[in-house]
């Protein structure tokens, strides 16, 4: 991760990528497939370990679920 230039950026498969520098965006329009596909990646891994850290803060369900008798 870096930081991006808001005013440096691309607009591919209806996803908005910021870029550090003008060569950073140069290089991801010579090849951006790769690049997508190695962000997309990387984003999974880094959402996946933020949800792992956030699990043990969030609340938990009741380990046995209570039934309600039907009333008459």
């Amino acid at each position: 991760l870096s930081d991006g230039n808001p005013q440096i950026y691309v607009v591919a498969a209806k996803r908005l990528y910021l870029f550090y520098s003008i060569d950073n965006r140069d290089a991801f329009n010579a090849a951006p497939i790769p690049v997508i596909a190695g962000a997309r990646s990387a984003w999974q891994k880094l959402s996946a370990a933020q949800m792992a850290m956030a699990a043990p803060d969030a609340p938990q369900p009741p380990a046995v679920a209570s039934t309600v008798a039907p009333t008459p």
